[in-house]
């Protein structure tokens, strides 16, 4: 009977580490995450949530920072952070700084809008086509884009 059991319990390993499916969602370290399409085959990516009606609070740190991480692990699993769903940032008085690292290859539109006490905004590591909107940031001084970026990031 224990030959059976090792042996099932065997079979079904790799289940547990499988990939989720494209549009599941799970939380990390406070994080909210969601698996969509990569843009390569073998990669995992998933997508930074956006709390909705702030049905779950950004783990902003004591002095205002958030750390988005590069790379996310669920379930044996590790995932590339690629994207910044839109609005996930929009009206959130405790941020007060922000670097996105440098697996971002998509932000949504109106992630840093009504920000009131972000004061440092770094994307010198993302890599994006799509345009941001930054607006009403009064306390904004410090917005450091990549050296290759070109003017249509805003």
């Amino acid at each position: 009977m224990k030959k059976i059991s090792a042996i099932a319990a065997m079979a079904l390993l790799p289940l547990a580490c499988a990939a989720l499916d494209k549009g599941e969602i799970f939380d990390s370290n406070g994080i909210r995450y969601q698996v969509i399409e990569s843009s390569e085959p073998s990669s995992n990516e998933v997508m930074v949530c956006s709390p909705t009606d702030r049905e779950y609070l950004l783990p902003i740190q004591e002095d205002g920072t958030i750390l988005i991480p590069t790379h996310v692990e669920y379930d044996g699993v590790t995932y590339t952070v690629s994207t910044i769903e839109e609005g996930t940032f929009i009206n959130e008085p405790r941020l007060l700084s922000i670097s996105l690292p440098n697996t971002i290859t998509a932000i949504g539109r109106d992630n840093f809008s009504e920000c009131t006490n972000l004061n440092t905004l770094d994307l010198s590591q993302v890599t994006i086509s799509s345009p941001l909107e930054v607006t009403d940031c009064p306390a904004l001084r410090h917005l450091i884009l990549p050296d290759t970026q070109n003017e249509t990031m805003f």
